[in-house]
């Protein structure tokens, strides 16, 4: 009765009217079976002014932990209602992490505080809006004493938005579904109602070529407690976080080899993973050569000697100096072959004002007969037709 009136919004919101006689059903309109016609298909649109709210909204806030791996933000938005935020750069590209969120009945084999996930029902990608498809899913959460677990009955949709904010997005958001095809009821396992945004930048390589991704989750929840006591955010910030990230980065260093469960998965869903990958390349690839224009004005195509030419030299001071101010994201062959013609240009500076002989000063005899020696001239001396631009 309460899909066929309307979706339940959460404490303090109205529910949405029923569809009319005249309006399309939920099949027709192409969402997944169960669903409620509200929780149709996310848009890039919706997600990109929602990454955007989410960005003003935590501007100015200071963590409130912070490690060297993970940084943790809270605000009470009122009643019983919190934000969070979460930063962590990862030694990962974005697939991995994406399988280890996605794969939902595998996450009570690693995840210490989910006790049991069932993965309900698969959302087909859709290459023409740049979707990589998603789920509806089960997940119930332990807590510690007073509260009891909390379940999260969600929708969550994979979005391309690389050439809108050089991100993918990963949209969760609370729904209701059909209780016959859940592990448990509303009355069983009170619902735990969040909103989550999940920003994901694939960052340049490291120098020994390992792949890295900065992650930044924005998440509302709704505990339904009118008094959330302040041991439990401070546990959600200070033990529950790290020790999901630790869990995670353990999971990507041992289970993403070999015949691994994580591994299968992705190879069997080409789709969003292959997906995924091919979209994030083409999009390194693009910003790479981006920058390399920048950098030089065109393509580089012949790499600078040491013995060059005067105004090959200055240019190269030039070009030197623009990759330190933008900070240029090369591969790392480009990166080295930066550094080195740098240093070099620095070492001939330093070689050409400090090597230069210095003669010494004359010994003399003044007027009362007793030898001096004059004011020693400076030993450091400029070549008057070399001008030089110190870099870096």
């Amino acid at each position: 009765e309460a899909l066929a009136a309307g979706r339940s919004n959460g404490p303090g919101e109205a529910p949405e009217p029923a569809p009319t006689a005249g309006e399309p059903s939920m099949m027709t309109l192409g969402e997944p079976s169960g669903a409620p016609a509200s929780m149709g298909r996310l848009t890039r649109a919706e997600a990109l002014e929602a990454l955007d709210k989410y960005e003003k909204q935590w501007k100015d806030e200071p963590a409130a932990y912070s490690d060297e791996t993970i940084s943790c933000y809270h605000q009470h938005l009122g009643g019983s209602n919190h934000g969070f935020k979460y930063e962590v750069t990862i030694d990962s590209d974005p697939g991995p992490v994406v399988a280890i969120a996605r794969e939902l009945d595998l996450m009570p084999t690693w995840h210490k505080f989910v006790t049991q996930a069932k993965l309900v029902e698969k959302i087909n990608a859709d290459k023409k809006d740049r979707t990589f498809g998603g789920l509806w899913g089960y997940v119930e959460i332990w807590f510690p004493w007073p509260l009891s677990n909390r379940a999260m009955v969600v929708k969550c949709e994979t979005l391309d938005c690389l050439e809108e904010r050089g991100a993918l997005l990963i949209e969760l958001l609370s729904g209701d579904y059909e209780e016959g095809k859940l592990p448990t009821t509303a009355d069983q396992c009170p619902r735990l109602w969040v909103k989550n945004l999940t920003k994901i930048v694939p960052l340049p390589p490291k120098p020994d070529g390992i792949p890295r991704s900065q992650f930044t989750l924005f998440c509302e929840t709704d505990f339904q407690t009118p008094l959330t006591p302040k041991f439990l955010i401070n546990f959600i910030l200070k033990v529950m976080a790290p020790v999901v990230y630790s869990q995670v980065k353990e999971l990507l260093e041992s289970s993403f080899g070999g015949n691994s469960q994580f591994r299968s998965r992705m190879e069997e869903t080409p789709e969003m993973y292959g997906a995924i990958k091919e979209s994030v390349e083409v999009y390194q690839s693009a910003e790479a050569k981006r920058q390399r224009e920048l950098l030089y004005g065109e393509a580089p195509s012949v790499r600078r000697s040491p013995v060059a030419s005067t105004s090959e030299w200055h240019m190269s001071l030039k070009h030197s100096q623009s990759a330190a101010t933008l900070r240029v994201k090369l591969d790392p062959s480009e990166a080295a072959a930066y550094s080195t013609e740098r240093n070099h240009t620095a070492n001939a500076i330093e070689t050409m004002a400090y090597e230069m002989p210095v003669k010494p000063a004359p010994t003399v005899r003044g007027p009362s007969g007793v030898l001096r020696r004059p004011a020693a001239r400076p030993g450091l001396r400029r070549p008057r037709r070399l001008s030089t631009t110190i870099v870096g």
